[in-house]
């Protein structure tokens, strides 16, 4: 269910004693409304579980809005990288509950491509391994595996052009990878450092003057 996602087990178990604990002092309640009996004494008994049931309740509430608020930033600092108080405060938020124990791919997904936006690589690959193990078609966990693994292979491609500048196909390749990862949005800073990179060995390609063919006489 919804409301238990991302709760810690003692939260979970908090919350279902509180609602048997309410119930049993409802029909508690109820019989001696009934029975004519004096039943002020037992209203003071209904804080303990009303405190049990609001505390993991409110915890929910704040996940589910923290994770909205973590999507939304996402989105933002994609669209302007250089933003560092936003970066900041999406590390701030990211960092609050990244270790509770999500279920839902979705919410998963929402934290996987957090993570990546901020540059902690290896924590979005596993936190996306997570979400693609428990819903493998979801978009936006797809999205996130191809982004990642433009990535791993324009630092790979790009390497490999710098090696070899005179293989053509190398150069093909890295010019391929370049141009889809540059047109996703991208807030990771090694992606963006790797992009620049990358860019900078094509001009370098681009730029040298390729021998002439000997004219013949």
């Amino acid at each position: 269910m919804a409301i238990f996602d991302g709760l810690y087990l003692y939260e979970v178990v908090l919350l279902v004693c509180g609602v048997l604990m309410f119930l049993a002092l409802l029909a508690g309640f109820l019989w001696m409304v009934f029975s004519n009996r004096n039943f002020k004494g037992l209203l003071l008994f209904f804080v303990l579980p009303i405190a049990m049931i609001g505390f993991p309740s409110i915890t929910s509430i704040q996940i589910q809005d923290g994770t909205i608020e973590i999507e939304k930033q996402t989105t933002a600092l994609q669209g302007n990288p250089q933003d560092t108080q936003a970066r900041a405060t999406l590390q701030a938020q990211v960092s609050k509950i990244e270790a509770r124990p999500f279920k839902d791919p979705a919410t998963v997904t929402t934290l996987a491509r957090a993570q990546f936006a901020l540059g902690n690589e290896e924590k979005a690959e596993s936190t996306l391994n997570t979400a693609l193990a428990a819903s493998p078609n979801l978009a936006g966990a797809v999205e996130l595996k191809n982004k990642i693994e433009l990535t791993k292979n324009l630092k790979a491609q790009t390497a490999a052009a710098e090696a070899q500048p005179g293989d053509a196909k190398a150069r093909e390749d890295l010019r391929s990878t370049y141009t889809k990862l540059s047109q996703l949005p991208l807030a990771n800073p090694k992606a963006i450092a790797m992009l620049s990179r990358a860019q900078t060995v094509l001009q370098k390609d681009a730029a040298t003057p390729k021998p002439s063919s000997p004219t013949r006489q």
